[in-house]
């Protein structure tokens, strides 16, 4: 048997033994990893070089020796700037400073040393960006600049991911939003919309459940890159389905930096818009400041102990209009003489309590209401109450049916507040240490007092609270072992309260109905042809995940091993609960003959005035405690068989486990 390929099996089975006593583990590393090739002047390999390799932000330092074929290799590097010196008796040291190495990059520096004294010295000083030669990975990579430099509405890093080609986001566009969980609604390369792996600091930002929202996406300002893995990747990854997008935040370094910035847009500064012109309608108002800074430095420099601060936050005055059809002021009296059709012909109203069998004796006949005109003695109270609640006409509307007789324009507002804190500690070369905490608030005023908004189905969330938290431990027992754990927890809780909360009993609801509801918020009417009332959700919906992980390189010749274990896993509890939704048509009040429906008599204003429905319901929703566990293991070699040749293999196992509740309530049919 050829010798690689028992070192291949004695790998297979070294790393199974290991990994069935590692730690639970989420095989998605954003570390990056570097080789290369040491020779002699006549190109020659030379063995036992001491190379030594250091982070000019923070002084880790780690060291090795080439082996016989004079290639030496550091795995799992944070994403920085390097630099490296080698040094062997009878040679020059060789110094290559400005190294930069990317996430989940396995670059290449190889060099020749030339004969001199180890006091001697060959220092190349210019910045490289080094080539991605080992890995099967095709990426993109934006660094700082870029991010600090191309142009983001909402500064929020994930939108960079359509500066590239074959991303689509067929659900939002390129979002617009104030809340983080819409940002990953994107596909790439023809996936599906929202399965991308979306990695922050290489623990999952995503929610995992439901539509799988991103969970906490950090300021601009926080990010030292970001990376988009666009084709058929590493074993290291999973569970995508279309590419990865990773982004890696800043850490402090040796000497103190700081920022502060202010963006300003005001409405002041903008012209009116054509179609405002042309109504003879004001300027609306839009108002945005987005403010903060950042600073970062040691700690403890004899320690090497840095911190990363980061703070940004958004005061958002948006316009806010409302072009809707409410009840004339006849029409709010019960008088409805001058209620037309698009063509022009009166809508007749109809009693509904006269129905009765016709002389044909199989359909239903009405008698209409003389003057076309409801008696205030025979309005039904709630009905009654719930016309008084519609704001009076303020337009013209459309000469023949007064449709779009209202409008209305104000500010709405948006609080948002988020903040990084990042640590990192270079105890020794054989331990590294970092820890994030990031948090983000946001605070929706919709709509705004003034505004009359047809709210459809269950309006609009306006409470936003999200966290997440990374732990990240670097191990290097020796030079050719390097074992990296990192630890996540995130948690998104969406909220809405609606402006209709605790008046279900103002209109005149029985208290013992109103008891049954699940919130005792006004239930939800739709008029036919008018703008609806309320919107009877209260939402408190909570989505947590939760991973591990452990990723293990290590050196064997010329082979580069990399393995772990992965599980993760994500919890939704609570959701959205109801009051009522109370619908009206024409039907009720159209006829001479009975109708469910009609297009020239009846209105669904005299329905609600008469307390005649059409329909309705009473939603029940049982609030779930819902979790998805999802486990994998991976496994995958990089043999470099010579020096124009590598091989990347892998292996990789996974599995998404089917959904749970905690008290076994779910069912799917």
């Amino acid at each position: 048997m050829c010798p690689h390929f028992r070192l291949l099996l004695l790998n297979l089975a070294v790393a199974a033994g290991l990994l069935v006593g590692a730690l639970n583990g989420f095989g998605q590393a954003f570390t990056a990893n570097l080789t290369g090739l040491v020779t002699d002047p006549s190109g020659a390999a030379i063995p036992g070089v001491t190379v030594k390799i250091t982070s000019t932000a923070t002084g880790e330092t780690r060291q090795t020796q080439t082996g016989p074929e004079g290639r030496y290799t550091f795995s799992q590097l944070l994403p920085s700037t390097y630099e490296l010196t080698a040094e062997a008796p009878g040679f020059k040291t060789f110094v290559q400073r400005d190294i930069i190495l990317r996430a989940n990059q396995s670059a290449e520096v190889s060099f020749s040393m030339q004969v001199g004294e180890v006091t001697e010295s060959i220092e190349v000083a210019a910045a490289v960006i080094q080539l991605d030669t080992q890995t099967a990975n095709q990426s993109v990579t934006l660094n700082q600049e870029m991010v600090l430099n191309l142009p983001i509405n909402m500064r929020n890093p994930f939108v960079l991911v359509h500066a590239t080609a074959g991303i689509t986001a067929a659900h939002t566009g390129i979002s617009q939003a104030t809340s983080d969980q819409n940002h990953n609604r994107f596909g790439m390369n023809g996936g599906r919309t929202e399965s991308a792996l979306m990695l922050l600091d290489g623990i999952s930002a995503a929610s995992g459940s439901g539509w799988n929202g991103l969970i906490y996406a950090p300021s601009v300002d926080a990010v030292q890159e970001v990376q988009l893995v666009r084709n058929s990747y590493d074993a290291q990854f999973g569970k995508s389905g279309g590419g990865v997008v990773s982004v890696v935040t800043k850490s402090g370094s040796n000497e103190f930096h700081g920022t502060v910035f202010e963006f300003l847009r005001n409405s002041a500064l903008d012209a009116n818009s054509w179609a405002n012109n042309r109504a003879g309608r004001p300027k609306t108002v839009f108002q945005r400041n987005q403010f903060g800074g950042n600073f970062s430095g040691p700690v403890w420099r004899d320690k090497r102990v840095f911190f990363f601060g980061n703070y940004e936050g958004l005061r958002l005055g948006r316009p806010s209009t409302s072009t809707t059809t409410v009840p004339t002021l006849l029409e709010r009296q019960g008088d409805f003489s001058a209620t037309r059709n698009a063509d022009g012909s009166l809508s007749l109203i109809f009693d509904p309590f006269s129905t009765r069998l016709g002389p044909d004796g199989r359909s239903s006949i009405r008698d209409p209401f003389p003057g076309n005109r409801i008696p205030a003695a025979r309005f039904d109270p709630v009905g009654k109450n719930y016309v008084a609640l519609y704001p009076e006409p303020n337009a013209a509307g459309h000469p023949v049916t007064q449709a779009n007789n209202y409008f209305g324009s104000g500010k709405g507002t948006s609080v948002v507040d988020r903040g990084d804190f990042r640590i990192d500690w270079v105890q020794s070369e054989k331990h590294t240490l970092f820890a994030r905490y990031s948090r983000a608030f946001r605070l929706d005023d919709d709509p705004p007092a003034g505004v009359w908004l047809s709210l459809g189905g269950t309006g609009s969330i306006h409470r936003n609270r999200r966290y997440h938290v990374t732990v990240g431990d670097t191990i290097v027992p020796n030079p050719t072992w390097v074992i990296n754990i990192l630890a996540g927890h995130g948690i998104w809780t969406e909220g809405q309260t609606s402006p209709w909360e605790g008046k279900a009993a103002l209109v005149g609801f029985p208290a013992s109905l109103v008891a049954q509801f699940d919130t005792p918020t006004l239930p939800q009417i739709y008029p036919a042809d008018y703008s609806n009332i309320s919107h009877s959700r209260f939402l408190n919906l909570m989505s947590r995940i939760d991973n591990l992980q452990v990723n293990a390189t290590k050196e064997m010749g010329a082979h580069s091993i990399k393995f772990g274990f992965a599980m993760e896993s994500a919890r939704q509890t609570g959701g959205g609960i109801f009051s009522a939704d109370l619908n009206f048509n024409r039907g009720m009040t159209s006829g001479p003959v009975a109708a469910v429906n009609s297009t020239v008599s009846g209105n669904s204003i005299a329905s609600l005035l008469l307390g005649t429905g059409s329909g309705g319901n009473l939603p029940k929703r049982p609030l779930l405690a819902t979790n998805k566990m999802y486990y994998a293991l991976y496994f995958q070699d990089s043999w470099r068989v010579n020096r124009r040749l590598t091989l990347n293999y892998g292996l990789r196992w996974e599995t998404q486990k089917p959904t749970t509740e905690r008290f076994n309530r779910g069912s799917n049919f």
